[in-house]
């Protein structure tokens, strides 16, 4: 069984009582606020080692890094009649790609000439179509999806011939927007919601706090036999590889970034038209009007923020910080094919762009 982490009381939580006003993550005084302490020097673990391929790789260290499920937590859409699934990520634009699977079950009842104001507006789309008429929507495995919508007895064969597709992220760039966007940006203090406790493991947007508990509660799920139903705020942070079954499925993996950048954005829609160009059953007009409805906002962007600024730059340049991350994400960085973090590189201009 892992370690229980205590935290320092030098660097633990000071929590507000109540935040009533919206959060601005570019002018984010209280996440700055809260952050202020200076960082621990030494490894919690003891090493500091730079070579973080031997962190996770070795026997020795891997009882203190959180293993790989493959796709233990699984929210799947899908359409049967174009053999098509995805696999859902919290943080890596799960919206957009929920909204895309909506259109396609829909494509019948929709028209180009009027779609353009509902595509991409998700609740919108969702009650007019989705969630009443179409069960495009699914927390089975993706074997038990297709055996239970194709009556197959052999639903691994089955698979071989659906094209699957999960966007996937930097597992640091996405613990980034899931913190800015969770344990800052969303209201701090909900009692309906959460019991009278604060978000993020009781951190709020204490940094330090909720990097060291988030790794406490992974470790202690991936160390447990138990049982247990992930909460919405578990689906943001916990490793990519637990939400989908990446090693045992053949997905196209489109690699998602904040789309910030013209370039990133172009980058992102090409190789998503490129997957769909592959799917028979979709017609050139659709793809090319995918193409044009790809360019919309996508989703509630946080990282071009100063706050999202803020908590790159302290993670990058905490190898204290960092080595947590690394052993929580190890086999993202890995089965996704991900370079590990350079913890060293303590230029701005590095950090920041």
């Amino acid at each position: 069984m892992p370690t229980k982490i205590t935290i320092n009381p030098t660097t633990g939580v000071h929590m507000p009582t109540k935040i009533e006003y919206e959060v601005d993550i570019d002018n984010p005084e209280l996440l700055l606020g809260m952050n202020t302490q200076p960082l621990p020097t030494k490894s919690h673990f003891g090493t500091f080692n730079e070579d973080w391929d031997s962190i996770c790789g070795s026997d020795g260290q891997q009882q203190q890094c959180v293993r790989k499920f493959d796709g233990k937590f699984q929210r799947n859409v899908f359409i049967p009649s174009l053999k098509l699934a995805g696999c859902l990520i919290a943080k890596n634009s799960n919206i957009f790609l929920e909204t895309l699977f909506c259109y396609f079950a829909n494509m019948n009842k929709l028209n180009t000439t009027n779609i353009d104001y509902i595509l991409f507006n998700l609740p919108r789309i969702k009650k007019m179509f989705c969630y009443v008429e179409t069960p495009y929507y699914s927390e089975l495995s993706m074997e038990e999806l297709v055996t239970n919508v194709t009556r197959t007895k052999d639903p691994t064969n089955e698979l071989q011939l659906w094209k699957m597709v999960a966007l996937v992220r930097d597992p640091i760039e996405r613990f980034i927007a899931g913190f800015v966007d969770k344990c800052f940006q969303a209201p701090l203090y909900r009692p309906e919601d959460t019991g009278g406790r604060q978000y993020c493991n009781g951190c709020g947007p204490n940094l330090t706090c909720f990097v060291m508990t988030e790794y406490e509660k992974m470790l202690n799920h991936s160390s447990s036999n138990l049982s247990f139903v992930p909460t919405s705020e578990d689906a943001h942070f916990f490793p990519q590889n637990w939400l989908c079954p990446f090693q045992r499925i053949n997905f196209t993996l489109i690699k998602y970034k904040s789309l910030a950048k013209a370039e990133d954005e172009q980058n992102f829609t090409d190789q998503f038209v490129a997957f769909l160009a592959n799917i028979p059953s979709l017609s050139n007009e659709t793809i090319e009007f995918v193409r044009a409805q790809a360019g919309l906002k996508l989703g509630h962007h946080t990282s071009g923020s100063t706050a999202y600024k803020f908590v790159k730059k302290r993670l990058y340049e905490s190898p204290f910080l960092m080595e947590f991350l690394v052993r929580m994400f190890y086999w993202d960085f890995k089965v996704l094919g991900f370079p590990l973090p350079k913890l060293f590189e303590t230029s701005s201009d590095k950090i920041l762009n």
